[in-house]
C-alpha cells in the first residue's frame, strides 16, 4: 500500500508542476459514485446482488495538436464487486483464499451469499478531441475515446451472508 501511495504522490506533484494555463498540457480530478455486480457462466450460481463504490482519480492531458490529445491518469475503484448466490446443494468454494477456519467455510450450503468486495488501480489511455469554430466560441464539443485501460486489483474481500 506504500508504493501505491508513493506512486500517486509522485503522480499529483508532477501535475502539479503543470500549468493548465499553458497549451500543451492539462490536468483534473475526477470522483464518481460505480455500481458493479458479478455474474458467472456457472448456471447454478448466480448473481445475486450490486455494490456501491466510489471512483476517484487523476487525469492528464497531452495536446499533441490543436484540438487532440492523448490522455492518461491514475484512478482508484474502490469497494467493486457484487454477490454471487450458490445454487449448488454442498461444494467446496474459495479452495485457493486464506480463510480463518477452512473446514468450516470451504463447504457452503445451498442458497449461501458470497459477498465481494474488490478495490482497483487503474491507469486509462485514450484520445480526446474537441470541437468548435474557435476558443471563445459558445458551443463546443468533445469526443473522448478509450482505448483501454490498466486495471491492477490491490485489495480483495470476500463474506459469506
Amino acid at each position: 500500500m506504500k508504493k501505491i501511495a508513493l506512486l500517486a504522490t509522485f503522480f499529483v506533484l508532477c501535475l502539479a508542476s503543470l500549468s493548465a494555463q499553458e497549451k500543451p498540457f492539462r490536468f483534473g480530478f475526477q470522483a464518481s459514485p460505480s455500481f458493479s455486480w458479478m455474474r458467472t457462466t456457472d448456471k447454478l450460481i448466480e448473481g445475486a446482488g450490486t455494490n456501491l463504490g466510489l471512483k476517484v482519480g487523476m487525469m492528464g492531458e497531452y495536446y499533441f495538436q490543436g484540438n487532440y490529445a492523448f490522455v492518461s491518469g491514475l484512478g482508484f475503484g474502490l469497494s467493486q464487486g457484487g454477490t454471487l448466490q450458490n445454487g449448488y446443494s454442498s461444494g467446496i468454494f474459495w479452495n485457493q483464499s486464506e480463510l480463518s477456519e477452512t473446514t468450516k467455510f470451504d463447504t457452503l450450503p445451498l442458497n449461501a451469499k458470497l459477498h465481494y468486495r474488490i478495490n482497483y488501480i487503474e491507469i486509462p489511455f485514450g484520445l480526446k478531441m474537441k470541437g468548435g469554430t474557435n476558443e471563445d466560441a459558445k458551443l463546443k464539443y468533445y469526443a473522448e475515446i478509450p482505448v483501454f485501460t490498466l486495471g491492477i486489483v490491490t485489495k480483495a474481500i470476500g463474506d459469506i451472508r
